[in-house]
Formats: structure tokens, C-alpha cells, sequence
């Protein structure tokens, strides 16, 4: 459920706009009787940063993060860390988090986990340049936190596992090909989380770390998404409707997208939850699947109560 497959996702916004067709697909909000998060103030982990920035910055629960790792910055809003490269991405990816934070808290009747490092990563971070390589850490961090996953060999989670994005770094490069689009793009859509031994192993993070954080969470930043939704779309558009079929879907095209996109960022909120059932020791892997499987629910409640109507009358 981590990685939501982004043809799925986009056939299913896509069948929206058709005449024969009922369903529809719309941002997820409010889907739970949750506090909404409170307007957040937002600061660098040490101000504003300074032209002369210091190699580390003490974080609690005793690690060092660097204020600069990878491409980005280090910035705390309400107390949450946020890599990003800049203040107004940080602050709505920890806008989202916290609005997971209290959906698992309300849901839960649990406290989340506070040892989730988030990324806010705005021009999708590729590992030595490779989309292989990303594609290869989904796939990593989506076997970590789901490990049952691939030992069921049938009913939902199989099911579930079949429909994760690209399944190889060749279906990746096959998928881009035949829509005609970067495969970063196709990456932008997926959110997944990596663990902290592995950044510290591979790209750079300090090993102090470990003692601090579980998970980096990599969360494409809306202009990613959007980027990625867009190239994706009309690529699909191209290879899966008729002439006029996309005659049909050109009018509410538009917001087809910006529906695709909300939900596709409604998503991490999913992938969060999940990361904060994962730190649940005392509960066993059913029932952490069980609660998430809920929540998503829930979601798409909200998706499929929400602009139908609109659709209908958009549609010519």
C-alpha cells in the first residue's frame, strides 16, 4: 500500500470523464473526526541559514543531522525535522504529516511515531543519478515495512503487492518508453520510506542518526507530483484512449489532474500511517495491516463522496 501504482491511479481518474463510465475520483479531506493541524510556524533547524553554515546541528533525542544532506536543507516546523529545499516545502510536508499524525492518534488512540525523518523532495533526489537505483529503494523500504508481504501468495495482499509501481528497473524504463516520458516522472509519484542505516551506509547521513530515527521518508513535493501526474497522464492519454475518447476527457482535463494529484499526495498520508503502526511493538502484523487497510478505507470514502456531481456536469 506504500507504493501506489501510478497507471492504476491515473485510469481510474481517467475512467471519470468517460460517458459510459460512473466512477470518479476526488481529493480526500477531512476523513476522519481529527483536530485540524494547527497553523505552523516555520524555522530553519537554526534559524534562518546562515551564508557559513556548521557541519552539524544537535537535534533531539541526541543525534546530529547535518542542516545540508543531499540536495537539501534541514528545517523544524513544530518540532518536525524536515529535509527540503526550501521553507514553503517543508511546511506543507509537515502539514501533511501532522495531519497523519493526528488521523493515527484519532484512529488509534496511539501515539505516532516521533522517529521519522521526512523529506520534502522537490526535484525528485535519484542516487548517483539512476532512477534504477530509487526505484530500487522503494522497493527495499516497501519490503521492510510490509516483510509478510511477499510470503502470501494469495488473497488481498498479494493482490495488493501486484500493484505496486514498476516491479523492475526494465518495467520502469518499458512504462516510460511507451508513454514517452522521463522515468523520473513516473517516479514523482511514488512515496516510500528508506531505513536510516541505509542512508547512513550509503549517502552520507551521520551514524549518529540510528540512535535518533527509524525511517527517512522520502515524500515527492506537490510540484513534483504535479510534474510527474501531468507527464504521466498525457502519456497514458496517448496510449489508452481513442481520438475521441480524449476529445471527450480534453474539457476536465485539468481538473482530472489536480484531482490525481491530491490523491496521490492524500496517499503519503497513507504510508505514514502505516510507518506509525510499523512502531507499534506490541501489535502483530495483521492487525497493523488490518488498521491501515481501514484507514485507506476511509480515504477512498472520501474520494468516492466527493465530485461526482462535479464530474457529471463537466463532462460534455
Amino acid at each position: 500500500m506504500s507504493m501506489r501504482s501510478s497507471r492504476r491511479l491515473l485510469l481510474l481518474c481517467l475512467l471519470a470523464v468517460l460517458p459510459s463510465s460512473c466512477r470518479s475520483v476526488s481529493p480526500a479531506r477531512e476523513v476522519v473526526m481529527a483536530e485540524s493541524p494547527t497553523e505552523m510556524s516555520l524555522r530553519s533547524a537554526q534559524g534562518e541559514v546562515p551564508d557559513h553554515v556548521p557541519d552539524q546541528v544537535p537535534v533531539d533525542r541526541s543525534a546530529a543531522l547535518p542542516v545540508r544532506w543531499q540536495a537539501w536543507t534541514l528545517f523544524e516546523v513544530d518540532g518536525q525535522f524536515v529535509y527540503a529545499v526550501d521553507a514553503d516545502d517543508a511546511e506543507a510536508t509537515a502539514a501533511l504529516a501532522r495531519a497523519a499524525h493526528d488521523d493515527f492518534r484519532a484512529r488509534t488512540g496511539r501515539e505516532p511515531s516521533n522517529r521519522l525523518l521526512l523529506v520534502a523532495d522537490h526535484d525528485l533526489w535519484l542516487p548517483d543519478g539512476d532512477p534504477c537505483r530509487r526505484l530500487e529503494l522503494a522497493h527495499e523500504g516497501d519490503a521492510a515495512l510490509h516483510p509478510r508481504r511477499d510470503a502470501d501468495s494469495d488473497g488481498d495482499a498479494d493482490a495488493e503487492a501486484a500493484d505496486l509501481a514498476p516491479a523492475s528497473c526494465e518495467e520502469l524504463t518499458a512504462q516510460a518508453r511507451d508513454m514517452d516520458v522521463d522515468p523520473r516522472q513516473i517516479l514523482c509519484l511514488i512515496a516510500h520510506p528508506v531505513r536510516v542505516k541505509r542512508c547512513v551506509d550509503d549517502f552520507g547521513l551521520p551514524a549518529d542518526a540510528q540512535a535518533a530515527w527509524d525511517w527517512v521518508v522520502l515524500l515527492p513535493a506537490e510540484d513534483c507530483v504535479d510534474d510527474g501526474m501531468e507527464a504521466v497522464m498525457s502519456g497514458a492519454m496517448q496510449q489508452e484512449l481513442s481520438f475521441v475518447e480524449r476529445l471527450l476527457a480534453a474539457p476536465v482535463m485539468p481538473f482530472i489532474r489536480s484531482t490525481a494529484v491530491e490523491v496521490t499526495l492524500s496517499s503519503q498520508k497513507l504510508l505514514l500511517f502505516e510507518l506509525h503502526a510499523a512502531a507499534q511493538a506490541d501489535w502483530s502484523e495483521a492487525q497493523r495491516e488490518r488498521l491501515a487497510r481501514d484507514y485507506e478505507d476511509a480515504l477512498e470514502r472520501g474520494v468516492d463522496e466527493g465530485v461526482p456531481a462535479a464530474v457529471d456536469d463537466a463532462t460534455p
